[in-house]
């Protein structure tokens, strides 16, 4: 078996494909020749990320453990943080993210870290209810 096609002259598609669709990968095991070449499913790579996903919820109270009145900041230690995957609720009001006229908060990642910087000190008392997902 060869290819006689230079990988590079093959059309770029963007979008989601389709569940049909295959996806050439190299080094699999049960792979083709010394490359271990093969194809796989869109549908079977979708299933496997999904599988790799855990949401974790975090709830707390304000002056409890996790943030003392005056913070601003909220840091989460997590492994592989899936980006803009959290939802945070306050009071069972949900807060939505970069807003300047009301209580809302900023976020960044990185690949061990979560962290929320809320746009006011939060006080004590407030319950707190954050959800994200890791990979």
């Amino acid at each position: 078996m060869s290819c006689a096609v230079d990988i590079s002259t093959l059309p770029l598609l963007t979008g989601c494909p389709a569940n049909d669709e295959f996806f050439l990968v190299g080094n699999a095991a049960g792979g083709y020749g010394t490359g271990g070449y093969a194809r796989r499913r869109y549908s079977d790579l979708k299933a496997c990320i999904a599988a790799g996903l855990s949401f974790i919820p975090l709830q707390f109270e304000v002056g409890d453990t996790i943030m003392n009145e005056g913070d601003i900041t909220l840091t989460i230690t997590v492994n592989n943080p899936s980006p803009n995957s959290q939802i945070v609720v306050l009071d069972n009001n949900l807060l939505i993210p970069n807003l300047s006229t009301q209580i809302s908060y900023t976020i960044s990642y990185s690949t061990t870290e979560i962290i929320i910087t809320f746009n006011q000190p939060v006080v004590n008392g407030q319950q707190y209810f954050i959800t994200y997902a890791t990979y």
